[in-house]
């Protein structure tokens, strides 16, 4: 057998993700925002923007004015071949009446860019958008999909979490970052806050890129931690200074 290890292992065919199962080696990025700001950059057009504070995270109040708000995460490291899902723990009081939203909220991902793609509602597998944004009056999202009205359990102090899985594959060392928007029209705010964002948890995915080599054996044991296929070769995570890449 070649030096480098291909797709067969001791002549069993293994899928990537069954390796990466059995390895561990499947990676997840949480920000805990009850505890610390994530590294996340917030912007406004209006007088309401994002703001984090200790055990409250983030949350905006929202306004009575045309103004869009946003939380951007720092830049992400896609960790192997494959999809991306993520879980937002949210809850939100945007002004919505009889399905119809004028104030709301989105998800949007982007690739180490200024542009951002909305993630569509079908991507949600719970707790996606719930509303349409009406289109009279000038709200910034109008006609688009988003969470608006008031989320269960809000006036408990509770939160919802919305679960989806990005719609494109991408590469392992891609980079991908996640913007949450929240967007107001020009009359009219609900009670503060208007969003408060507890914490958002990213698959396949970390703050730091992945340096692999190429594991030079022939014995390939699969529980070998750190281990995974990318373009037909087995690699493993470089290791430096103690600590694993």
């Amino acid at each position: 057998m070649n030096s480098i290890c291909r797709n067969l292992v001791c002549g069993v065919r293994i899928s990537a993700l069954s390796l990466l199962l059995a390895s561990g080696s499947a990676q997840a990025v949480t920000f805990d925002f009850l505890t610390n700001d994530g590294g996340f950059t917030p912007t406004a057009n209006g007088t309401s923007g994002f703001t984090w504070a200790s055990g409250q995270g983030w949350s905006t109040p929202g306004q009575d004015s045309v103004a869009t708000n946003t939380l951007i995460s720092p830049i992400l490291f896609v960790q192997s071949n494959g999809f991306i899902s993520i879980s937002l723990s949210h809850r939100y009081n945007f002004e919505g009446l009889e399905q119809l939203g004028y104030d709301g909220g989105q998800l949007l991902y982007g690739f180490g860019g200024n542009f951002f793609t909305p993630l569509p509602g079908t991507d949600f597998s719970a707790n996606g958008y719930n509303f349409l944004i009406d289109t009279t009056e000038l709200s910034p999202i109008a006609g688009q999909e988003a969470w608006s009205s008031v989320s269960d359990g809000y006036d408990n102090n509770q939160y919802i979490t919305s679960t989806a899985i990005l719609p494109v594959s991408l590469s392992m060392g891609e980079q991908v970052q996640i913007q949450l928007l929240g967007a107001w029209d020009r009359s009219e705010v609900y009670t503060s806050p208007n969003w408060q964002i507890q914490s958002l948890t990213v698959s396949n995915a970390e703050l730091t890129p992945v340096v692999a080599v190429p594991l030079e054996t022939d014995a390939l044991p699969v529980a070998v931690a750190g281990l995974f296929m990318a373009g037909g070769f087995w690699w493993k995570r470089k290791r430096t200074q103690g600590r694993e890449l």
